[in-house]
């Protein structure tokens, strides 16, 4: 993984959201968070190819709710 990348894509959802890194890594369910945690998801598909495994790390969440995260913006799995 590259960490510059994906410091400067969590600086980029947080200047666009006004949220705070810590919230939208973390569980919650507010729709605000859940928003800023599949735009996360989209750049890092997209600008850091990263996989399922490596987006739950970013965002602290499990293999499967990044899969989630991953299917609803309609992108496939790549391999």
């Amino acid at each position: 993984m590259d960490e510059i990348l994906i410091d400067q894509i969590l600086k980029k959802v947080e200047s666009e959201t006004g949220l705070n890194r810590l919230d939208f890594t973390s569980n919650s369910r507010k729709e605000v968070y859940l928003e800023a945690r599949k735009k996360v998801t989209k750049l890092l598909i997209e600008e850091a190819q990263l996989s399922d495994e490596d987006i739950a790390k970013v965002l602290g969440v499990s293999k499967s709710t990044a899969k989630t995260y991953r299917i609803s913006l309609g992108h496939r799995r790549r391999y």
